[in-house]
């Protein structure tokens, strides 16, 4: 891929990002919506925790904060409102008092699972709109080249990969 190929490509990925984040019509702001995406993602990706630990599986405030690239002050504000708004719970770390775990409530999940089906529900429409079955195939086709892309741990400024391949 040359330079003019990877600007276009990075200008088409985000169009389609901004215009799913468009989609997002519940009250609860975009960036405490991705908190509880990655609470829910990290606590999925967890293994259970070793029997006899007494800790709960949720993630901790800095591992959504890494998740996310971003500060843990601004996480913590958001788990705040979150917790206030009863859609995430902090639960104490079994091993380590010091440490909270995050865990989404019943009302949290509900509250993902909507925008997330709301999102989906634009795509699965705009698709079947815009593209003919072939065209359908040839997008998941290439979202798999960008889950590759995304897994890549890192890349020097030649191209040339770093870490994982």
């Amino acid at each position: 891929m040359d330079t003019a190929q990877a600007r276009t490509f990075r200008l088409q990925l985000m169009a389609l990002y901004r215009r799913l984040q468009s989609e997002h019509v519940q009250q609860l702001p975009l960036g405490d919506l991705r908190v509880l995406g990655a609470v829910d993602r990290l606590t999925t990706a967890a293994a259970a925790p070793a029997a006899g630990s007494a800790s709960p599986p949720g993630p901790t405030p800095s591992d959504v904060a890494a998740d996310l690239h971003q500060q843990r002050p601004n996480i913590a504000a958001a788990v705040r409102r979150l917790a206030a708004d009863g859609l995430l719970e902090r639960v104490p770390d079994g091993t380590d008092r010091r440490r909270g775990r995050l865990l989404l409530t019943d009302l949290g999940r509900d509250v993902l699972h909507r925008d997330r089906q709301e999102r989906e529900g634009w795509l699965r429409a705009a698709a079947g709109q815009r593209l003919s079955p072939a065209e359908v195939d040839t997008l998941i086709a290439a979202g798999e080249l960008m889950q590759r892309l995304a897994d890549t741990e890192g890349t020097d400024r030649t191209g040339s990969a770093v870490g994982k391949p």
